[in-house]
């Protein structure tokens, strides 16, 4: 086997080269662009966002600890997305708020009023991703007989 002289320095500089040129061509790739993204890599961007956001709640909705319930709101308000709580006592609004069940009252006052909150709602930069969810007071003995 024959060793060409000219072959290895070549190789060497090409090495150093290329270790430059692809760092520089891969940061051309991944650096932001000048011009404005495309609408379909604006759209896909959106679209990314809305499912890791989507996914973020299903786990709020299915963890147990607080403290990650709080750690992943926190996440989720640093993103532009907020948990909508509605206050006990407050006039329930179907306009605002969705009905997840009723507890009856026999105290007058409360009738047509938020009990609590059973599953927050969400909102992303104002667009509404989710109602709270939340018991209502309603009128009712709470006996069988109805007497």
């Amino acid at each position: 086997m024959s060793f060409d002289k000219r072959a290895t320095p070549p190789r060497r500089r090409r090495f150093g080269v290329l270790g430059r040129t692809e760092a520089a061509e891969s940061s051309q790739e991944t650096a932001p662009s000048q011009t404005p993204p495309s609408v379909s890599e604006h759209n896909r961007s959106a679209h990314d966002r809305e499912v890791l956001v989507a996914a973020c709640i299903e786990v709020f909705d299915a963890i147990g600890s607080q403290a990650l319930r709080q750690q992943l709101l926190r996440a989720l308000a640093d993103a532009g997305v907020s948990a909508v709580e509605v206050a006990p006592q407050t006039r329930f609004d179907p306009a605002q708020h969705k009905a997840a069940d009723v507890l009856l009252t026999d105290d007058e006052t409360l009738v047509g009023l938020v009990a609590e909150t059973e599953r927050p709602g969400f909102v992303d930069r104002g667009r509404r991703l989710r109602w709270p969810e939340v018991l209502v007071y309603q009128s009712g003995s709470g006996r069988a007989d109805g007497a």
